[in-house]
């Protein structure tokens, strides 16, 4: 299964990298525009995406993936977790929308889902 993580947070970025390092192959993105740089040219079963960001933020990115017409899973991850953000993501039918910092059991429970599903 390939993540792609996209975030402007190195602390965030390192804490997923050793978390999912054992069990899954991973890319990361520091933004939406790298992030859709890496999209174009790989296929990735889930991006998990922060949704505050320079140059692009994640929903946009959501949205831009989607309109690839990809079956990518998305995961939102935020540390803002507004009621606007949950609501413009759950439109977008992502898989979970995460608030930061990230529940671990429920982030390695939701990637386990998709696993089974692919």
């Amino acid at each position: 299964m390939n993540i792609l993580i996209v975030d402007d947070d190195d602390s965030c970025i390192n804490a997923l990298a050793n978390l999912l390092k054992f069990e899954y192959d991973f890319e990361i993105a520091y933004d939406g525009i790298d992030a859709l740089d890496k999209f174009s040219k790989k296929n990735f079963d889930i991006v998990i995406t922060d949704i505050k960001m320079p140059r692009m933020n994640g929903i946009e990115l959501i949205k831009r993936i989607k309109k690839t017409g990809k079956k990518t899973k998305i995961m939102v991850m935020t540390g803002y977790p507004d009621k606007e953000n949950k609501i413009e993501s759950e439109k977008m039918e992502v898989f979970a929308f995460l608030s930061k910092p990230i529940n671990v059991e429920f982030l390695m429970e939701s990637l386990s889902l998709i696993s089974k599903k692919l």
